[in-house]
């Protein structure tokens, strides 16, 4: 996932379910992180906050793909970032990774909760460090 990459784009925000607004290049509408929603590998990995491919970008598969977070357009999804930190801090099973993706997973998402002016968990908070 290439933060830097996906500048907020105008127009594009739209009102959280608490009433308040999400800034531009996130969405709160529901989640559907299939992978075959992703035309290849190479998008689905940028999507998601942790990818274990190694080598070429062209030989890298989707089940190595760990966590994702934007939609196939490049907007971060709020439900689906809501839902890699519950599963980072361990919620329905945890994701199988090495220690240093799970940090790095987690120092993505706390500038994600950052971005949307959100508190961030205490769990991913402490893996973050």
């Amino acid at each position: 996932m290439r933060l830097a990459d996906n500048k907020a784009k105008a127009g594009q925000s739209s009102s959280a379910s608490s009433g308040g607004a999400l800034p531009g290049g996130f969405t709160n509408k529901p989640w559907d992180g299939s992978a075959a929603r992703w035309p290849d590998a190479g998008s689905y990995a940028d999507s998601c906050l942790i990818n274990l491919n190694t080598g070429s970008r062209s030989q890298w598969t989707k089940g190595q793909c760990l966590l994702p977070v934007q939609e196939p357009n490049g907007d971060y999804n709020v439900n689906a970032i809501h839902s890699a930190a519950s599963v980072l801090a361990g919620g329905m099973g945890g994701v199988k990774a090495p220690s240093a993706a799970k940090k790095a997973a987690a120092q993505k998402l706390v500038t994600l909760y950052g971005r949307m002016k959100a508190t961030v968990p205490t769990a991913v908070k402490q893996m973050a460090m």
